[in-house]
């Protein structure tokens, strides 16, 4: 029986083994990293200075406003109603209105009595429904508007027929109609000399969840400042 000799003899490492790698090399590779961030940054901290910044910031906001049709268009219009004078047919679609007068009493008789603390100022009007579809006379009122300096009157405005006294509850096409417009105030504050009446237009609404349509108040197109007269007095 041959017998197996143990070597005790310590082993070498092959000569075709991989060196054991150096500790210093993931320190050397790290520090490379840092230095390109470094640099990295040092290129961005000169190129984002505040004024850059701010010019970049203007740009956008100018391709911004141009995609939405430019700074008109994000902006609200602040263009002034057309003002217009009394006795003049006025388009205030789809009527036509001509403002005759503004009064001031303390009552009118059958549709506003006189009541303490109370006072009434007016405008006198004629209206025609020059559209083919009826307007509901509080539509009509509620694209009136009465401004009357120091004095703040009650609305909207309650319109009543000249011709019976009663409520005008609507206006058919083709048909002239003298009305007076009616909003109350407190009788503790002075008589105004003028007021401003400010006429808008209506628009056809037609409802997307049902079949129904009604006209609704759009927009202002005239402003006619006029002298308050006492109601009665030329």
């Amino acid at each position: 029986m041959i017998a197996t000799v143990a070597d005790n003899t310590p082993r070498r490492a092959l000569p075709d083994a991989p060196a054991a790698a150096s500790s210093e090399e993931p320190e050397r590779a790290a520090d490379s990293r840092l230095d390109a961030w470094r640099s990295r940054y040092e290129l961005v901290s000169d190129i984002a200075t505040p004024s850059r910044i701010g010019l970049v910031l203007a740009a956008v906001v100018l391709v911004l406003t141009g995609a939405f049709g430019g700074l008109d268009a994000v902006q609200t219009s602040t263009e002034e109603v057309p003002n217009a004078a009394a006795g003049t047919p006025l388009k205030v679609a789809p009527l036509s209105v001509t403002v005759a007068s503004l009064r001031h009493a303390d009552a009118l008789p059958p549709v506003a009595r006189a009541i303490e603390g109370r006072t009434y100022y007016m405008a006198v009007l004629e209206v025609t429904n020059t559209g083919d579809r009826v307007v509901r006379g509080q539509t009509f009122a509620d694209a009136l508007t009465l401004e009357v300096p120091g004095v703040e009157v009650t609305g909207p405005a309650q319109v009543y027929r000249v011709e019976d006294s009663l409520l005008a509850r609507g206006f058919q096409p083709g048909v002239p109609n003298q009305v007076v417009a009616l909003w109350t105030a407190p009788s503790s504050a002075p008589v105004a000399t003028d007021a401003t009446l400010t006429l808008s237009s209506l628009t056809w609404h037609k409802y997307l969840a049902s079949a129904s349509a009604e006209w609704r108040v759009d927009e202002p197109v005239f402003r006619l400042t006029l002298p308050v007269k006492a109601l009665g007095k030329n």
